[in-house]
């Protein structure tokens, strides 16, 4: 266990967050800055671009986050419930953002809608069930 100043933290969670701090900063920064992001990865130039490397990470990211959801919903993880409600009503924000300035077509705003709808249907059951 690592002690922190309030509790300890064991092991197991620290690789949790410093993975989630990893993945957090390289989204981040593909959202802020995208062309940097091949670079700080060591990608060498390739005419056209990484765009279908880049579009199956995502495919693998929607799988990975998809299983997530399947297992928190089948296993009644209800903190993950709660916790993913916030995060997907941030998702909403971001997504109709990015309609808006253009930097996405407007077909994106479905998928905004879905986070939206999804989190909104969430934290309404969950209220309910308490």
């Amino acid at each position: 266990m690592i002690l922190t100043g309030r509790q300890s933290l064991r092991t197991s969670q620290l690789t949790m967050l410093i993975f989630g701090f990893l993945i957090f900063a390289f989204g981040l920064l593909g959202l802020l800055a995208p062309a940097l992001l091949p670079q700080l990865l060591f990608f060498p130039p390739k005419p056209g671009g990484y765009t279908n490397l880049f579009i199956q990470a995502s495919a693998q990211a929607s799988l990975a986050m998809g299983s997530y959801y399947l297992l928190a919903g089948w296993f009644n993880m209800r903190l993950f419930m709660w916790l993913s409600v916030p995060v997907r009503l941030v998702n909403t924000i971001v997504f109709s953002a990015m309609v808006l300035k253009d930097l996405a077509p407007l077909g994106w705003l479905v998928v905004a809608l879905l986070e939206l709808v999804g989190a909104t249907l969430t934290y309404l059951t969950l209220r309910k069930e308490e």
